[in-house]
């Protein structure tokens, strides 16, 4: 995963709830409400998904796992499931992209998943309280933003540090190889 840092991941809740926020607003006034709530969560998981997934240096299956992503989104979407399952279903397929993208440890996806566990439950409860969709989602997001503390993430190693590694390894072949024909 390319450096990232709460600040971002912040920012890009920021940036999803305030899309969420003129979604809603919008939407409203053509779908019913249970509908247009399931639009503005599957926007958000799909925006949030794709981010994750662009930030990531794994570059063979990305369009493979955001077709996924996207199929698994329109389904649970047009489905007769409640909003507590779809929140369920969607931090699960966060945690499992994440999980294969970012993090290298058990222990990483291990706390990942007890973030994602944390996050659901806090959600779960504003939603028994009675809050809005906004308010749940910023939430369930900013939660999700601690993510990027969680040790354990694959590092990027620069192409030009590896470049410059192998020009010395084969540097230090070739003396090696020099000496003992010399020897001879």
């Amino acid at each position: 995963m390319k450096p990232s840092s709460l600040l971002q991941h912040i920012g890009i809740a920021i940036v999803l709830i305030s899309l969420v926020a003129l979604n809603d607003l919008v939407l409203r006034y053509f779908f019913t409400g249970l509908f247009s709530t399931k639009i503005a969560i599957a926007l958000t998981v799909g925006l949030y998904l794709a981010f994750i997934i662009q930030q990531s240096h794994v570059t063979a299956g990305r369009i493979t796992l955001l077709l996924i992503d996207l199929a698994v989104i329109l389904i649970c979407m047009y489905s007769d499931l409640p909003v507590q399952t779809l929140l369920l279903i969607y931090l699960t397929i966060i945690w499992l992209n994440r999980s294969v993208l970012i993090y290298t440890s058990l222990f990483s996806v291990t706390a990942d998943l007890a973030l994602c566990l944390l996050s659901v439950g806090i959600a779960y409860s504003l939603f028994l309280s009675g809050n809005n969709l906004i308010s749940i989602l910023w939430c369930l997001l900013l939660i999700q933003t601690l993510h990027c503390l969680i040790p354990g993430a694959r590092q990027v190693i620069k192409t030009q540090q590896a470049s410059d590694n192998f020009e010395h390894n084969l540097q230090t072949a070739e003396n090696a190889l020099q000496r003992l024909l010399n020897q001879q």
